[in-house]
C-alpha cells in the first residue's frame, strides 16, 4: 500500500467523520446539505481510490471514473448554493460531462488512460471554478469581517486545487 492509498484512507475516514459531525449538529445552516453531498462526493473519490489502488482494473477504475464525475457535480452545486448565485453554464458543462462520464465509463473506454484524465481535470476544474467564484465574491466584499473570511477561504481553496493538481 502507497503513501497515496494510505492518504486516501485518511482523508476518507476525516471527511466520514466531518460528514457525520455537520450532520448531527442541531444548528440549521442553508447550505449545509450542499455541503455535506460535497463531504460525501470527497468520501467516495477516496474509497474508490483506495479500492482501485488495492484491486486495479475492471469495476473499480469505472467506480473512480464515476466518483470524480460525482465530485465535479457536487462542487457546482456546493458552490451555487454556498455564493447563492446560478451557475447554469458550469452545471450544464459538468451535466453534459458527466452524461459522457456514464457513456464511456460502460464501453471499454471507461479503463481508458484519457477518460481518467478528463474526469480528473472535469472534477478539478468543476471545484477551481467554484474558487475562482469564491474570488469573485471575495473582490466584491464591502465588509471587513467578510473580507476577511472568504480570504481564509479562497487561499485555502487554491492551495486545496495547486496539491490536488499536483497530486493527480
Amino acid at each position: 500500500m502507497g503513501i497515496q492509498t494510505q492518504s486516501a484512507t485518511i482523508a476518507a475516514i476525516i471527511l466520514l467523520a466531518l460528514g457525520i459531525n455537520l450532520g448531527l449538529q442541531e444548528r440549521r445552516v442553508e447550505h449545509r446539505g450542499a455541503f455535506i453531498g460535497l463531504l460525501t462526493a470527497f468520501l467516495f473519490y477516496n474509497l474508490s481510490f483506495v479500492l482501485y489502488q488495492v484491486n486495479a482494473g475492471g469495476f473499480f477504475t469505472r467506480m473512480l471514473m464515476f466518483s470524480g464525475a460525482g465530485v465535479a457535480q457536487a462542487s457546482v452545486r456546493f458552490f451555487s448554493r454556498y455564493l447563492n448565485t446560478p451557475m447554469a453554464t458550469a452545471r450544464l458543462i459538468t451535466n453534459a460531462s458527466t452524461v459522457a462520464v456514464a457513456v464511456l465509463g460502460v464501453t471499454r473506454f471507461g479503463e481508458s488512460a484519457f477518460l481518467g484524465v478528463a474526469v480528473a481535470g472535469l472534477a478539478v476544474g468543476a471545484y477551481g471554478y467554484g474558487i475562482f467564484r469564491l474570488y469573485q465574491r471575495y473582490r466584491e466584499s464591502q465588509s471587513g469581517v467578510e473580507v476577511r473570511r472568504l480570504s481564509y477561504l479562497v487561499f485555502g481553496g487554491v492551495v486545496s486545487v495547486g496539491f490536488s493538481t499536483l497530486d493527480l
